[in-house]
């Protein structure tokens, strides 16, 4: 049981992460489960990502960004034994600035400067693992 709820965690980690491609689960020296994301375009989702303002300044006169990526996630569990892989469309949006504009101002003068991007992301299986 513990190997599938890494195998789901390890999911959820990787659909989302900018640069995080594998990540394993251990228990002591034995891997009970290790996941690779391959993105089917890595090109774009790295220019995305070099897109996106970089401060308060470039935020408000940043238009709404999206993005769509395939990705495949392979996963295997503890000796070796492959769980398949997991094919999902992902898209990433950068908010509009309005929205942002009045959380930074609601969080006080410390928000001014909130390293933070108002990026939101969603995901589909387009096909479960074998």
């Amino acid at each position: 049981e513990l190997r599938s709820a890494a195998s789901g965690a390890a999911e959820k980690l990787l659909l989302f992460a900018r640069h995080l491609r594998c990540i394993e689960f251990r228990d002591g020296s034995e891997i009970i489960c290790s996941s690779t994301a391959a993105l089917q375009d890595p090109a774009g989702h790295a220019a995305f990502f070099d897109s996106l303002p970089r401060g308060l300044g470039e935020l408000k006169s940043c238009p709404q960004r999206v993005h769509l990526v395939r990705q495949t996630i392979t996963s295997t569990v503890g000796g070796g034994a492959a769980a398949g892989d997991t094919e999902w469309a992902v898209a990433l949006c950068c908010a509009g600035a309005t929205a942002v504009e009045e959380f930074i101002e609601a969080a006080g003068p410390g928000g001014r400067e909130a390293p933070m991007l108002p990026l939101g992301g969603a995901a589909a299986k387009l096909r479960p693992a074998d």
